[in-house]
């Protein structure tokens, strides 16, 4: 009789499918989180909401234990499901802590007062797509006063890479267009990271829409798509008190390379 061995995998989704009825089983103790968020400990409801759309149910669930196991360059790799580690923060492995610490939140809804997302959605390369060049733009909409905004986007290095970035306003972004403000571009090519932020000098911005930056990225191998995401954890918008991040939705970006 041949035998026959089980995937790494499969201890994985065994003691992840053993912990989430442990956690949904055992009666909570602790008091339901505020859907604000504080700047030390930047895990909410909002970074459990695996799709984003408010709540935290069974799909997040199946989502964050999909990933478990998995880091950057696993093809299961998830940067959304990697919510907490160790330091209590993310730690590029997904594991057991980060489906706890979905599971403690289940039944949790969240309202956002504002969103980031990308734009476009679809680019067309001329013929073929290698060395082709495009730009993103990232948007924000927020219903509450705001001080600071920072966001981290992430590319996949094996299809793109960026080659210049910048402001959308004169001397900073063309949401704090009529304020004082001081900001920074990191562009982090090895990590795949691109890390943006901008704060008032004084006084706050009123509730309202407006672009933040743009990002030249290359195509350095022919793909038909491209993803670029928010690190949720490290994109936020902060209000004027310091009391609290403005609980915020944040959407990325699959970018289509249709053909011309």
């Amino acid at each position: 009789m041949s035998k026959h061995k089980k995937k790494p995998e499969s201890l994985f989704f065994a003691v992840s499918f053993i912990v989430i009825l442990f956690f949904l089983m055992t009666p909570m103790t602790h008091s339901k989180p505020s859907p604000t968020l504080s700047p030390d400990l930047p895990l909410t409801d909002a970074n459990c909401d695996m799709n984003q759309d408010g709540k935290v149910n069974m799909n997040d669930i199946s989502i964050v234990a999909h990933a478990v196991g998995s880091y950057p360059g696993n093809s299961r790799w998830n940067l959304h499901a990697d919510i907490t580690g160790i330091s209590g923060l993310p730690d590029a492995i997904v594991d057991l802590r980060d489906v706890a610490l979905v599971c403690r939140n289940f039944g949790h809804s969240w309202s956002p007062t504002g969103v980031f997302w990308i734009e476009p959605s679809e680019v067309t390369p001329d013929g073929n797509s290698e060395g082709f060049r495009f730009n993103i733009t990232a948007w924000v909409n927020v219903t509450e006063l705001s001080f600071c905004w920072q966001v981290d986007l992430h590319f996949d290095k094996t299809c793109i890479v960026p080659t210049n970035a910048g402001f959308t306003g004169i001397a900073g972004s063309q949401f704090f267009s009529e304020h004082k403000a001081v900001g920074a571009i990191e562009l982090w090519w090895s990590d795949c990271v691109i890390l943006i932020g901008e704060a008032l000098l004084t006084g706050s911005r009123a509730p309202g829409l407006g672009s933040l930056f743009w990002v030249e990225f290359e195509i350095v191998r022919p793909t038909t798509a491209v993803s670029i995401s928010f690190d949720r954890t490290w994109t936020y918008i902060l209000e004027p008190r310091y009391l609290h991040l403005v609980p915020t939705a944040k959407y990325g970006s699959a970018i289509t390379c249709s053909p011309a």
